[in-house]
């Protein structure tokens, strides 16, 4: 599954596709998929959320993210009675778990130039906040993720023409500047 539905995986060397799938199967083994809406949770749903968080962490050493510990699978959009919205995905680090619609997160791999993830997008929600909890000082990958993202909200701040020319470029949707999350 993922040398025919993950672009990610399928550009790695052998190597680094034994250290994936050694991640992925441990994502699998620690966390708990719940299906919603009466839906059954398949294995293609399990692997390719899974590979989408082990993207995200391949890079570190300590790759797990320690906020979640449950995903739950809509359909589709959903209605969510924390805050009385639809919504396509969310982060609850309360209750550890990321949530998603399935039709909306498959979109986020059959179009993969439009820079719209909703997997990605609801894990680096996730990331982020662990690595805030974590703090510097206390993970390497949380002092990685904390101080890049860091240096690349000063780039763009620092410069209000850069920045302009960033938002003209279309390159982000307007709401990735509406805060740091």
């Amino acid at each position: 599954m993922l040398d025919t539905e993950f672009r990610f995986y399928k550009s790695l060397k052998s190597k680094e596709q034994r250290y994936f799938r050694h991640r992925v199967h441990k994502f699998l083994s620690t966390t708990e998929f719940i299906g919603k809406e009466d839906l059954v949770i398949t294995e293609q749903q399990r692997v390719l959320i899974s590979a989408t968080a082990i993207m995200l962490t391949f890079g570190y050493r300590d790759y797990a993210i320690k906020l979640v510990d449950n995903i739950l699978v809509y359909p589709s959009s959903f209605y969510s009675n924390l805050d009385k919205a639809h919504h396509k995905g969310h982060f609850n680090p309360g209750f550890k778990a990321v949530i998603f619609s399935w039709e909306d997160f498959l979109i986020g791999y059959k179009i993969v130039d439009d820079n719209i993830n909703l997997g990605i997008h609801e894990f680096i929600h996730a990331i982020h906040l662990s690595a805030l909890k974590t703090g510097y000082k206390n993970s390497v990958s949380s002092y990685l993720f904390l101080s890049g993202l860091q240096e690349v909200t000063d780039f763009i701040n620092a410069d209000s023409n850069y920045k302009n020319k960033i938002k003209q470029s279309e390159y982000f949707r307007d709401y990735a500047f509406t805060n740091d999350f």
